[in-house]
């Protein structure tokens, strides 16, 4: 959720869009930042970068998916599971090679 309200809910095939930055200093962003998938809808969740550079997707604590370590292949059409708690926040890093890695949520609504 940003500070003007909540982040788009993507629907499926729409994938989340990982955008690498060099100015003013090497960074990584995610939109949405908080990434919404509705299981009412099946929709499922795709992670693409924007300049096609390879990244690692990771969940830190839980995740909503049946597995935990995700890459510029195998981060599409993933669907939550149905035991996914609900409009709980699950965090996870986003990695690529050369950046500081960015922690943003995927949330499950019902």
């Amino acid at each position: 959720m940003s500070e003007h309200g909540t982040a788009p809910a993507f629907r499926t095939g729409t994938p989340a869009t990982i955008t690498c930055h060099e100015i003013p200093q090497k960074h990584l962003q995610v939109t949405p930042g908080d990434l919404h998938v509705n299981t009412d809808l099946n929709e499922t969740a795709n992670w693409e970068c924007s300049d096609g550079k390879s990244f690692t997707i990771v969940f830190t604590s839980e995740t909503p998916f049946d597995g935990w370590v995700y890459n510029q292949t195998s981060a599409k059409n993933l669907s939550p599971r149905r035991d996914a708690r609900h409009r709980k926040p699950f965090k996870y890093l986003v990695a690529i090679e050369g950046y500081p890695p960015l922690d943003p949520n995927v949330i499950v609504d019902p």
